[in-house]
């Protein structure tokens, strides 16, 4: 919020080589010419500072945009940033020179009293208040008649150092961490900005301190230091306005991102990979982008919002094509949407939530439903779902929520503290409904709640009940005619076996009872296997379905028998993958199909595919079992979604794709934005449960793993980058994906984390430090015998003083203080001598000393070490240690003829004969790619027990202390505890494990004790590893499982971690 004359900046980063823009300023369409401008004295940051007066202006938003303007006059404009003019009554206006002295107690935090008074007589009053650290602090006191939210003014000035100006937060109170922040815009001269965002005022005295939040001193080289000189405090909004109302359009100005190109302050909405907090975030709880919809589909997300224990859910939207279809008040939206929604084809969903004037939402995901199914049309069902956070929930209801036992929407209804709960059913649900109710129990065995219906005229019908699981669960509580006008639904705990149990409601799901009988088939679509496909010792089906109500369920068939084998698709779309299993299949040709069933009984069979089972094993591996190579080596082993998309186009293809899809494609993007909502903050632990939960939701898993191998490669320790700099990173690399090299080593070296690790932020002239200069020679481009020497790494040190990092505001609101980290470079800081590296000099003269540090670092990319080095890194990840020589001689000859293409060269892996060599070529399973590989086969989302095993095993992610990554020898791998944290972890998914076998063999009397134990692990291994294990193995697991007592179920859960221990399910 905005008032009188403001100082406005903007910042840009410069191509290299390129002159400086001309950088402008559009408000309303018309250009306003900086004041001052930098020029080429930054680069390669390129500043401008401009100067608004607003009198006179129209009170309300106002768009700012900055542009610049290259030599040729083409324009490139950044996001525009709003604002909010206002025109208050000077007698609103509260304010106090910083210099002056106030009689009031200061906040324990702001003990010191000393004040640094300086003279100028630019200044109000010719007196200023000087930070030349953040202790002493200018507090100032005021008395807040009306709490509200308050927008801090300040005039202000800074010394840059360091390429940075100071960032000032802005204090409530002595509060631990700053409300909001301001980045100043001018060197060395006073401006008037304003403090970011409004913050929360309660009534009463307060004391606002405008805080030093980035000093930085290096001695004889830089002192960025703070002048003050006047603040104003305004009241702008009313105590009940959420918090950061507008976290984007109150923004200020000042406070510019400055990345490659344009960054502006941004909303919730503009910032998918996480690199803010803003206040409200929304995300769908996985990839659904690609797939196809089975009829009525469920659509579930994830909402967090601050203040969540204090403040009222969200309301959540679904938009279908950009029409709204569905709304409820939720933390954990969970949304069944009929297939009358959906148009023949493409579709687009996304989710948007609103809170107060807070808005955030999904990227877009697309997913398709085929005409043959939308053939059958119909006015679409709206199903209802009342999660506990509705206001539709009387009173005592929201007086027994608790957090207990994790539910997904953060708050259940305990019942068995009320006699009934009482929820107030719309007006104009009418008609015969399905009632379903997300709920748990405990306390005694099966507590039950019971379901009745009441009427206006104080009729109650109990129409339905149901037995409260263990865990969180959706069960059907039966079938209501709902009468017109107003209703109530009650629910109730009653009495379970041993008496009054406890159960937790979360929500009820109200779903409409279809108005005619449906006699319309599914439709199914084989995309695999082809025609005559001769399978390997484990091949599979995969195909598509669909249907105008739901399928239920897909079962193979072989021969055109049931083998049981199902794929469970009620209201959830995706591919159909089931293996086909040839050990009782005798030698010659057969069949294969599905038989695909839907809610309401209708089956369609779908046409016969003929495949041959050869009489012995082929010389070389069929299209499956190329298929699950590829998956092992460049990605994290055949998940379902995995497998189908390899299969279906061929592993070159799927590998071409995977390098080839943007961070922004919709699938990543979605799949970074499920993982936000589970993240409250930035901390270590949280960038690590972040980053892997995209590898467990991601359906780019060659992508995904790529980058890791290049952040191994740039390895950070994370507990001394800190959490936003590592996401920071993390975030650069996934965006740039399989790039030249030289874009991913820049990348890494302009990386705050990478800087800050090996100490090059406090690397200046006479003060070089050798770290970051010998390892990016060692471990990121040459190699330690590479052909350099020590006097290379001064060389390369002294060149590099002055590149460095700072830590400045965003603008942003919330208590995120200085949360943004840049690289800049300051030539003050650098070494301007000349220098030799590899004997050849390098003076500053010829080319700016930015640029010959560019140059430096391209010269380490064109050596001729670094193509055999990342050539034999490369290998060594995804084939063999030792690597093949001559797939490195291949790889580096890559390198130096595409300019070091890292596509190129992971296709090129693809293509090598090493690469399907299999004698000597079974690699040891990192403990990341086991958790994971286990988690993508079985389904299971749980991050943080796959942290906390990776922290076991000593090999947590970002984690590694020493500069070099973890090592690719298998050998470390193997250690007794890293066995036993495996088998440990193993048996702790054992349920998940024995779930991958079909129900319905553990109740076959037709498949005797022997039969039975071979198939079952078969399809665990096929279902794990995509191969049949080996005959000794089998055996053993088959004898094993023969030899276990209970029922089947409880006998494969007993066997079920055993096999994740043998050798096959820990080697890729």
């Amino acid at each position: 919020v905005v008032w009188g004359e403001i100082a406005i900046g903007i910042e840009v980063r410069e191509p290299l080589g390129a002159p400086p823009r001309r950088l402008a300023l559009l408000i309303d369409d018309e250009p306003l010419t900086a004041e001052a401008d930098t020029g080429d004295t930054l680069l390669p940051d390129h500043a401008a500072r401009f100067t608004l007066d607003l009198s006179g202006r129209p009170a309300g938003p106002l768009a700012l945009i900055p542009v610049a303007i290259d030599e040729a006059g083409v324009e490139t404009r950044g996001p525009a940033v709003s604002v909010t003019v206002v025109a208050p009554s000077p007698a609103d206006v509260i304010g106090g020179e910083a210099e002056a002295t106030y009689e009031f107690e200061r906040p324990a935090r702001f003990a010191n009293d000393r004040v640094n008074i300086g003279n100028d007589p630019a200044a109000s009053g010719g007196k200023f208040f000087a930070n030349y650290s953040a202790d002493p602090a200018f507090c100032f006191p005021l008395e807040v008649e009306t709490p509200g939210w308050y927008q801090v003014m300040l005039v202000a000035g800074g010394v840059r150092a360091a390429g940075a100006l100071p960032t000032v937060g802005i204090v409530v109170d002595g509060a631990a961490q700053s409300s909001t922040n301001v980045r100043l815009i001018a060197d060395g001269i006073w401006h008037r900005v304003a403090a970011g965002v409004p913050v929360r005022l309660d009534a009463g005295s307060r004391v606002i301190t405008p805080l030093f939040a980035n000093d930085f001193f290096a001695p004889g080289a830089g002192d960025r230091n703070l002048v003050i000189d006047r603040i104003e405090v305004l009241r702008v909004a009313d105590a009940s306005v959420g918090a950061d109302a507008d976290a984007g359009a109150m923004m200020m100005m000042a406070a510019m991102t400055p990345t490659t190109g344009w960054a502006a302050a941004t909303t919730p909405t503009d910032d998918p990979f996480g690199y803010g907090e803003p206040p409200l975030r929304i995300g769908f709880t996985r990839v659904l982008d690609g797939l196809t919809l089975p009829g009525l589909t469920e659509i579930e997300g994830r909402a967090w919002w601050r203040d969540a224990n204090a403040t009222p859910a969200p309301e959540v939207t679904l938009l279908v094509n950009d029409r709204p279809v569905a709304r409820q008040r939720s933390g954990a939206p969970r949304f069944w949407v009929d297939p009358n929604h959906f148009a023949a084809g493409a579709n687009t969903i996304r989710l948007v939530a609103r809170l107060g004037d807070l808005e955030a939402t999904t990227p877009v995901q697309r997913v398709d439903y085929p005409a043959a199914a939308a053939a059958d049309r119909g006015d679409p069902r709206h199903h209802r779902r009342f999660s506990i956070h509705e206001p539709a929930w009387s009173d005592d209801v929201r007086a027994v929520l608790s957090a207990e036992h994790d539910p997904r929407e953060g708050r259940a209804a305990d019942l068995s503290r009320l006699e009934h709960a009482t929820l107030t059913l719309p007006p104009e649900l009418e008609g015969q409904h399905q009632i379903f109710a997300e709920l748990r129990g405990e306390g005694v065995s099966r507590p039950r709640a019971t379901f009745a219906l009441r009427t206006p005229d104080g009729t109650v019908t109990e129409f339905g009940s149901v037995t409260a699981p263990g865990g969180w669960q959706l069960r059907a509580a039966g079938a209501v005619e709902l009468p017109p006008g107003p209703k109530t639904l009650l629910v109730a705990a009653t009495a379970g076996d041993e008496g009054r149990g406890q159960i937790r409601l979360e929500s009820v799901i109200v779903a409409v009872s279809p108005r005619v009988a449906d006699r319309v088939p599914p439709v199914v679509e084989i995309d695999y296997p082809p025609a005559d496909h001769v399978v390997d010792e484990m091949d599979a089906i995969v195909a598509r379905a669909s249907d105008n109500a739901s399928v239920l369920f897909a079962e193979l068939l072989l021969d055109g028998a049931s083998t049981g084998l199902r794929r469970n698709l009620n209201r959830h779309g995706g591919d159909i993958v089931l293996p086909i299993l040839t050990r009782e299949l005798a030698p010659g040709p057969h069949t294969v199909g599905l038989l695909v069933t839907d809610v309401s009984g209708n089956s369609t069979r779908s046409e016969l595919r003929s495949i041959r089972v050869p009489a012995t094993t082929p010389a070389s591996p069929g299209r499956f079992a190329r298929a699950v190579r590829v998956l092992d080596r460049f990605g994290f082993g055949p998940a379902p979604r995995d497998l189908a998309a390899i299969l279906r186009v061929g592993e070159n293809a799927w590998l071409a794709d995977q390098l080839e899809r943007g961070a922004d494609h919709p699938a990543e993007l979605a799949a970074i934005g499920a993982t936000l909502p589970h993240a409250t903050s930035r901390r270590p632990d949280q960038v690590i449960g972040r980053t892997l939960s995209h590898l467990l939701l991601t359906d780019a898993p060659a992508r995904a793993r790529f980058v890791l191998f290049v952040e191994n490669h740039f390895s950070t320790w994370i507990r001394k980058t800190d959490g936003p700099r590592k996401w920071n990173e993390h975030i650069a690399m996934t965006r740039l994906g399989a790039a030249p090299f030289e874009d991913v080593l820049l990348a890494s070296a302009e990386s705050p984390a990478m800087l800050v690790y090996l100490d090059q932020e406090r690397s200046f002239r006479e003060l070089a430090n050798e770290n970051y200069a010998r390892e990016v020679m060692e471990l990121h481009t040459l190699g330690v015998d590479g052909g350099y020497d020590q006097r290379d790494v001064t060389e390369l040190s002294r060149i590099l003083t002055g590149w460095t990092a700072s830590f400045e505001g965003d603008g942003r609101g919330g208590g995120l203080g200085a949360q943004r980290y840049h690289h800049r470079f300051d030539r003050r800081l650098n070494d301007e001598g000349s220098a030799q590296l590899f004997g050849l000099e390098m003076t500053v003269d010829e080319t700016g000393a930015y640029d010959r540090a560019r140059q430096a670092l391209e010269m380490l990319v064109a050596h001729p070490s670094t193509s055999r080095f990342i050539a034999k890194k490369l290998a060594e990840h995804y084939v063999s240690v030792p690597a093949p020589p001559a797939l490195v001689d291949e790889l580096a000859a890559v390198f130096r003829r595409t300019g070091g293409d890292l596509r190129a060269m992971m296709l090129a892996i693809l293509d090598h004969p090493s690469f399907w060599d299999e004698p000597g070529t079974e690699r040891v399973a990192s403990p990341l790619d086991y958790a994971v590989g286990l988690a993508r086969v079985t389904g299971r989302f749980a991050p943080g027990e796959i942290q906390a095993f990776l922290g076991r095993s000593g090999y947590g992610l970002f984690d590694r202390v020493t500069p070099d990554g973890y090592p690719e020898d298998d050998r470390l791998y193997t250690s007794s505890n890293a066995l036993l944290q495996r088998w440990r972890h193993a048996h702790d998914l054992r349920w998940e494990l024995s779930a991958l076998v079909p129900g319905t063999w553990h109740h076959d009397p037709a498949l005797d004790d022997e039969r039975w134990a071979d198939r079952v692990v078969d399809v665990l291994a096929a279902r794990t590893t995509g191969r049949p294990l080996t005959a000794s193995s089998h055996a053993a697991a088959v004898d094993l499982l023969l030899g276990a007592t209970g029922r089947r179920h409880e006998r494969i859960a007993s066997i079920a971690s055993f096999l994740a221990q043998l050798p096959e399910l820990n080697l890729r």
